[in-house]
């Protein structure tokens, strides 16, 4: 399904090609050549590892969601991971911390199950830039789920 979807698609993008950039005789021959061949700078762009730890606070935000705030996402940075659990003993260490989220926006609600209900939310945040490599956790924080 994934390679039919593909083709589709190769098809669609050489028909918007040709419509727009191959025979419109407003487009140069040099812009034709770059937009047409699509010649890339081999060059890597170095990308560096997250340094900083993530400052973040939590709220109730309704029944069953806790809003994480934290700052914006540096330039070259996905976003924050969260890693938590939810009930049992607070964690001993990060590793025990199993769920996972990627935040995107400064703001984000992570929704929980009914069963959640009055127990604890312990999590901690990584900065994750653009190559998926995770920086320093910040200190695990804990809230009930109200």
């Amino acid at each position: 399904a994934k390679n039919v979807g593909r083709d589709a698609a190769k098809e669609g993008m050489r028909d918007f090609a040709n419509s727009s950039v191959r025979y419109n005789k407003r487009v140069d021959d040099e812009t034709k050549e770059r937009l047409l061949n699509g010649k890339r700078d081999p060059t890597r762009t170095d990308v560096p590892d997250p340094t900083e730890i993530v400052a973040f606070t939590l709220e109730n935000a309704g029944y069953l969601q806790i809003m994480v705030k934290h700052p914006p996402r540096p330039p070259r940075y996905n976003g924050a991971v969260a890693r938590y659990k939810v009930g049992g003993s607070p964690p001993a260490n990060h590793k025990e911390l199993t769920e996972s989220k990627l935040l995107t926006r400064p703001h984000e609600i992570i929704t929980f199950d009914d069963e959640a209900l009055g127990q604890t939310l312990y999590i901690a945040l990584y900065w994750q830039n653009e190559k998926g490599r995770l920086g320093p956790p910040s200190p695990i924080q804990s809230h009930v789920i109200a």
